[in-house]
């Protein structure tokens, strides 16, 4: 099992990254994470190797787009959301550090409930050419195609306490395997 734990002196978080890259697989975990986080699995990711402007859709209901500037080094990729919140987007398909929300679940209430906060859920996620899909707890989330990755590193995002209430919280990630397609 891997452990994450919070601490208020890493506000920043990071990624647990793989070596290699991948194209084409399904990947599956269990993960646990604490109810006032948010994590993420990247997929098909890299980093940006200048600083680059992008459109971005932000993080909420609204949909809000705006030009973000990314530093040298930022990750981006797609990464399936991994949502304790009331806001319920587990299994939705943000891309940090670029595009951001590429299927929120606004409004998918089915699908919302897939999640179970503060217990063990099931993630699946296969990447199949432009075609991508995750589930969790073995509920269909997300069904697209989208052509902006082809390949990169899979990693498990982890977040820093920006509050005290985050301070000392664990995601947890077990049963990790990947199958190459």
């Amino acid at each position: 099992m891997i452990i994450c734990n919070t601490t208020l002196d890493n506000q920043g978080g990071g990624y647990l990254v793989t070596e290699g890259l991948y194209d084409n697989f399904v990947l599956e975990l269990d993960v646990k994470i604490d109810s006032t986080l948010n994590s993420g699995i990247q997929c098909r990711s890299t980093m940006w190797e200048k600083d680059t402007v992008t459109t971005y859709v932000a993080g909420n209901a609204s949909g809000t787009i705006s030009e973000n500037k990314w530093r040298s080094g930022y990750v981006w990729g797609y990464q399936v959301e991994i949502d304790p919140t009331r806001r319920a987007w587990a299994g939705g398909l943000y891309e940090p550090g670029n595009r951001g929300w590429i299927v929120n679940l606004v409004g998918e209430q089915e699908k919302q409930k897939a999640f179970k906060s503060m217990d063990w859920n099931h993630f699946k996620v296969k990447m199949d050419g432009d075609r991508i899909q995750t589930w969790v707890n073995d509920i269909l989330i997300v069904d697209v195609i989208d052509k902006m990755s082809t390949s990169g590193f899979i990693g498990l995002q982890f977040h820093g306490a920006s509050s005290e209430e985050q301070n000392n919280k664990k995601s947890m990630w077990k049963n990790i395997r990947i199958k190459e397609l």
